[in-house]
């Protein structure tokens, strides 16, 4: 589900421009050696800088150059180092008595953690990013309570713990509801459908939050989660023994693929919707079988 479902990557908040921190990149993007070269000379400077605003006691300075380290750091992968730029940059938050900075670098660490435990499958650093999430919750506002509960959901998820998983979903989609965001009702749902949660043997449930996860991406525009969400109702469908149902999904599915130009999603739905069709036949051919033997 992860292709066609982007939303089970951690969330960040970003920031307004007028801070002037380094732009984000996408997480776990790849980098050219070119974008690599730049931003080293640039964590180089950096580097520089916290020294200098040491020593002349500009201690907000300070922190915005290692919160803006630590984004750097972030765009060419190298998730341990930044974890340290987060770290200092809390420091700095607390000696300042800042509390929305540091809510800011709860919410850093917190996610790199998770993507650090993710990626080398270190349940350890999961549950330090657990840790990390839970302080952000606690000191922010609404927008970045959502954003907790929501990293919280995805990382429980990662260590296979449905419950708590699903009740952090929840939480999440609370806050959205809360604050208006279809954008974060998508997001909170859509983890809610397709994260390993409590909701996996409950079908009908399921069925209920893909069809409004559906209805949201097509508000928002988000056509290309679309193929995704066809491809789980196809797959609910066919568990529950209606292939007609799933076959009809499954050929959304190859349609919304289609349209977004996957290839890989589009070869997936073409499979099931196969696996459909023949199990379709094969659930009539055993209908006729039994009449026939009723008849005889």
């Amino acid at each position: 589900a992860n292709q066609t479902y982007p939303a089970l990557q951690p969330q960040r908040i970003e920031l307004p421009a007028y801070l002037n921190t380094p732009a984000r990149r996408p997480d776990n993007a790849p980098v050219t050696p070119e974008e690599k070269n730049t931003s080293i000379k640039r964590i180089r400077d950096l580097e520089m800088l916290t020294f200098a605003c040491r020593r002349a006691n500009k201690i907000r300075e300070e922190g915005r150059a290692y919160f803006s380290l630590g984004v750097l750091q972030d765009n060419i992968g190298n998730y341990e180092k930044a974890i340290k730029s987060y770290a200092n940059f809390l420091k700095v938050c607390k000696e300042c008595n800042d509390t929305q900075g540091c809510a800011l670098a709860y919410h850093c660490l917190g996610v790199d953690h998770q993507i650090k435990g993710t990626n080398d499958g270190k349940p350890d650093m999961l549950r330090k990013s657990l840790y990390f999430h839970n302080k952000h919750r606690e000191s922010s506002d609404s927008v970045g309570k959502f954003v907790a509960h929501l990293n919280m959901g995805i990382a429980y998820s990662e260590l296979g713990e449905k419950e708590a998983a699903t009740v952090n979903h929840q939480y999440a989609l609370r806050y959205a509801l809360q604050l208006h965001s279809l954008e974060g009702q998508s997001l909170a749902i859509g983890n809610l459908g397709f994260a390993t949660g409590m909701y996996d043997n409950d079908p009908d449930k399921m069925r209920l939050l893909i069809e409004r996860y559906v209805e949201l991406s097509d508000t928002l525009k988000h056509h290309h989660t679309q193929a995704g969400a066809f491809q789980k109702l196809g797959t609910l469908a066919s568990q529950q023994g209606k292939f007609d149902e799933s076959r009809s999904f499954f050929q959304q599915a190859i349609d919304a693929a289609k349209q977004q130009g996957n290839k890989e999603a589009e070869k997936t739905s073409r499979v099931n919707y196969g696996i459909a069709a023949g199990q379709a036949r094969m659930k009539e051919h055993l209908a006729e079988i039994l009449e026939r033997s009723m008849k005889g």
